[in-house]
């Protein structure tokens, strides 16, 4: 198996663990353990159409890695999102319909547009890789409140080392394929993961010297 393959089913086994992370915050709604504002639903429709086009971009250049990836997370992202449904409509069983059958037709047109620009290669590339770039950004939205609340813990840290492999492994498998459509977003995806880490490493060593500085200055004033 040649080296650029290799590097494509690592990066699907990766991209794995982001398409069943939302299971912590499904099961614990489930549990009544979170209310459903809780649950990040616009995260789960985004990593939806992520998939598709994908998927779809997987299937017109002929990229196994590509395709299985998205294919078999776009099955796991539909499960997710139906039940977040279910709850938003607070299990009122009416409402339940009408918000699945809306995500139904949501579905159908989003798989209708993608079959219109699948012809056109360039198109397809573009929107792939404008929607992994998104798909990176998106936690980025945390740097914010982290430097507004010092908080680092809403910097999901683990996803973020995962993410930095995740993105190493594709951007390889891309660049032995020439492809700058899976290079630039996994690249962008790579740095955007380095700096979530090292503005939580800042405010994790920020919060805890000032936990050893209040130790410290209870252990003086015993003296």
């Amino acid at each position: 198996m040649k080296i650029g393959d290799l590097m494509g089913w690592v990066g699907t086994v990766l991209s794995m663990v982001f398409y069943i992370a939302p299971i912590v915050p499904i099961t614990k709604l489930i549990k009544k353990k979170y209310k459903i504002e809780e649950v990040p639903g616009p995260l789960l429709i985004m990593s939806f159409m992520n998939t598709i086009i994908w998927t779809s971009y997987g299937l017109k250049e002929d990229k196994t890695q590509v395709f299985v990836c998205n294919g078999v997370g776009g099955i796991i992202s539909v499960f997710f999102i139906v039940i977040y449904l279910i709850y938003l409509a607070n299990l009122n069983w009416k409402l339940m319909i009408i918000y699945n059958f809306i995500f139904a037709n949501f579905i159908v047109e989003i798989f209708y547009i993608f079959y219109k620009i699948i012809n056109n290669n360039k198109a397809i590339g573009l929107t792939a890789m404008i929607f992994n770039i998104l798909m990176y950004a998106s936690p980025g939205a945390k740097i914010y409140e982290v430097f507004t609340t010092g908080n680092y813990e809403l910097i999901p840290i683990y996803s973020c080392i995962v993410s930095v492999f995740n993105c190493i492994s594709w951007f390889i498998h891309g660049l032995f394929l020439k492809d700058i459509n899976i290079e630039i977003p996994n690249g962008a995806g790579f740095v955007l993961a380095i700096v979530q880490i090292l503005v939580w490493g800042i405010f994790y060593k920020k919060k805890h010297k000032k936990v050893e500085d209040i130790v410290y200055d209870e252990i003086k004033n015993e003296d």
